[in-house]
Order: C-alpha cells, then structure tokens, then sequence
C-alpha cells in the first residue's frame, strides 16, 4: 500500500487532484517553496531518496485519519501514517514523508509544509491523529495560528500552521521512553536505542506501544482556558520482529506484539489503560490528569459551561470540571465507547448524544472472543479484562441538560484508583 490524498469535485465527482505520501516530488505534489520557512525538515528528491530502491512503492504512508481546513490560509492538515513494513531492518533510511503533518493548498493539492514526526518509524506509530486549530499567544506574546496533534508516539506536537514552524513538543506522559526530547531547533526525535526494534534487539517494555498513548479520538480546545483535552491510551509493549516476504492483498507487518497496562497502571489485574488529561501548548503544562480503567479511545468534548465529557471503554459518559478534573457525572451505558460525545440545541434545550458500541482495536478480543494475547496485533492481551466489565452492541444514547439520571450513588463508586492512590 502507497497512502495518498485525492480531492473530487463535488458537482461532476472527477478527481482533481492526487498527492502521494511516497515517491517523486510531481506525485507527492510539492509545492517550489516547500518547507521554504524550515529547510532542515528536508525539501525535494526525499520521497524516494530516503528509501532503499523501490521500496517506496509498496512504503506505507496511508492517510486514514483526521483532517483540519482553515479558509484563512486556505490550507488543510493532516497526517500521513507509518512505513511499511513495521520490520524496520527491511526499510532503511527516513521513509520520508511517512509520518509527516502536511499542510496543503486545498485547490492544488501542494504542500506547502511537511514535518516528519518520527524519521525511519520502528513502532506503528501512525501519524494520522486529530489536527485541532486554535489562536494563541506564544511566548513571546505574540498571536499564532496554530495547529496541535497529539500522536501516536506520544508527543503533542504544536505547529504555526501558516509556515510550519515547530512550536513545542511535549511528552504526553512522562513515561514515554522511546523518546528522550524533540529537538526544536532540528524538530529531530533523540531516539533512545534500548527501545528499538531492530532485528538484533529484544524491544522490552517500549512506551506507548503500537496502539500509541493517543489514537483516533476527537479532542477538544477550551478558547478561554487555553487548555486542550484529551484522552489517553497507557499502555506498553514488547515487540518481536520478523522477516516477511510482500505479497499484495496479504498483511504486511513483519511484528509480534505484547501489549500491557504502562508503568502508571496495574499489570497483574490489566487495569490502568487510559487516561484524561486538560494540556497547555505554549508552556507545556499538563493542569490535570487522570487514570482510566481502560483506555479513553473515544476523545473529549469540551463545553463553554466549564465541563469536559467522554466515553470509556467499560461502558460509562462522563463529565469532569474543566478546571480540576472531579468527576461530576457519569451513566452506564449498554456497550463501552469508541466515540467522542457531541452537542446540540433544540427547542431550546441542550443535549449531549454519544454512540456506544465496543469495537476498533481495543475490542477486537471481544468481538471476536480471542484468547491469544499477541491477537489482533496485541490488543488482545491488552484488554484481555475488557469483557468483564462491558458488552457488545451498539446504538445512541441522548441527554438533556436538564435531564436526571436513574442513577444516585456516589460517583465515584467503581472508579479505579492506581495501587498508589
């Protein structure tokens, strides 16, 4: 697989543009003043000069996630997703532009920046979460169009995104160790080299493991808390390389994995998976933070009330104070959530509607009632207690504003607490 991104028109549905994630500069589409503003983030003759022959052809790069578009700038973000395979010995070199925060001109298809996260990818640390966009003052006290992704690899990444500058990058927990710091001044990742994959290297205890300490949930951005909310994947891995041949239409990956609760969770009852956390850009801060039983998958919604909801994989909507994170609220629901909740008015009165229905990666044991730990890419052993605490199904729940839940107990029954808490 090649990732690529095709804009159509939408009256006669004929494509009008195509741009590569891999391969020659005409088909990736760069624009002549490319990364003009950040040169070191590399610039032509890289999508098929960082790869070993025509590995590029079959290089990963998919583009499956997130976009953002601002009419300001007339440029629209995402991300591009890891190289393939996930063996890294059999792909040497940057296997650009995988792994990149595009900004592209949404009637030509150019880039007009491209910064590449996480060089050579030795971790499926696909690169495509959620792009928010948010006016702040940096620093210097100086307002910014600014673009915030927190990834896979556990950085959340802050980009001007008007030229790509790199703002900050900031561990989303601090017990993430694949990494040592991002260099602002390269954008550069100081790898640290006890938790690589290489095929002469057991990769013991590597966080965040594949599933990244973020993934596919929508976050959201308080403008007058200047705090973004996100939900938290903590979990950690072992990694066990292969060699494998390619063979289209077959799975590409070249890894076994082990999946488990990260340092800050319980890794004999597998429970301490996620977490929430209310996050500072321009100084780094994180205001609050707390433990989930299971990972937060689905994402944050945050409320000019003052108030942050989200879903959990064991069934629950939540509501937390924006400003202290005190759960406030919380409603079992028949099935554990992947989705982020949203809002609406009507009639006057607001509501908040969430779907329910465990799935995706974390709920592929279930689903499919696996026993295998290394299942499923490993998601099998990681939630291997997820089964004990909710079911499958699917649907929408609804709720008013003024709305009273059949539930009365103290709401901080059944929450878990780390060992230490």
């Amino acid at each position: 697989m090649r990732g690529y991104v095709t804009a159509y028109d939408v009256k006669t549905g004929e494509q009008a543009w195509r741009a590569y994630a891999t391969g020659p500069d005409e088909q990736i589409l760069l624009a002549d003043d490319f990364n003009i503003h950040n040169p070191h983030y590399g610039q032509k003759g890289l999508g098929t000069g960082t790869w070993e022959g025509d590995a590029w052809k079959i290089g990963g790069g998919t583009n499956w996630g997130w976009y953002a578009y601002d009419p300001g700038t007339n440029l629209f973000y995402y991300g591009s997703g890891n190289p393939a395979p996930w063996n890294e010995t059999m792909r040497p070199g940057d296997n650009k532009w995988t792994m990149t925060i595009w900004g592209r001109d949404i009637d030509t298809g150019e880039a007009k920046f491209g910064y590449q996260k996480t060089p050579h990818d030795e971790w499926d640390y696909a690169g495509v979460n959620v792009m928010m966009l948010s006016e702040q003052k940096d620093k210097d006290g100086n307002v910014r169009k600014l673009l915030t992704h927190p990834d896979r690899n556990g950085i959340v990444y802050t980009l001007d995104r008007e030229n790509g500058d790199l703002i900050s990058a900031d561990k989303l927990d601090d017990t993430v160790n694949w990494v040592k710091e991002v260099q602002l001044d390269t954008g550069l990742p100081v790898r640290d080299p006890e938790f690589a994959t290489r095929m002469d290297h057991k990769g013991r205890d590597i966080c965040p493991s594949a599933m990244g300490y973020h993934n596919q949930g929508h976050d959201s951005y308080d403008p007058e808390r200047q705090l973004f909310f996100m939900g938290i994947n903590h979990i950690c891995m072992d990694w066990e390389p292969f060699m494998l041949p390619y063979r289209a239409g077959q799975f590409f990956v070249g890894a076994t994995l082990w999946m488990y609760p990260g340092p800050k969770g319980d890794r004999q009852a597998y429970e301490g998976l996620g977490q929430v956390k209310a996050y500072n850009a321009i100084t780094g801060d994180y205001k609050w933070e707390v433990m989930e039983r299971f990972s937060a998958w689905g994402g944050t919604m945050a409320t000019a009330g003052g108030l942050v909801f989200y879903g959990t994989l064991d069934g629950f909507i939540k509501a937390r104070d924006a400003d202290t994170g005190e759960l406030l609220w919380k409603h079992k629901m028949p099935s554990g959530a992947i989705g982020h909740p949203m809002t609406y008015e009507h009639n006057g009165i607001q509501y908040v509607a969430i779907y329910y229905g465990v799935g995706g990666w974390p709920g592929v044991g279930l689903v499919f009632d696996l026993t295998d730990p290394t299942a499923g890419l490993g998601a099998v052993g990681a939630f291997k207690e997820l089964a004990n605490y909710t079911q499958m199904g699917g649907g929408i729940m609804v709720y008013s504003l003024d709305g009273k839940s059949p539930y009365t107990e103290d709401v901080n029954v059944g929450e878990w607490k780390p060992n230490n808490g």
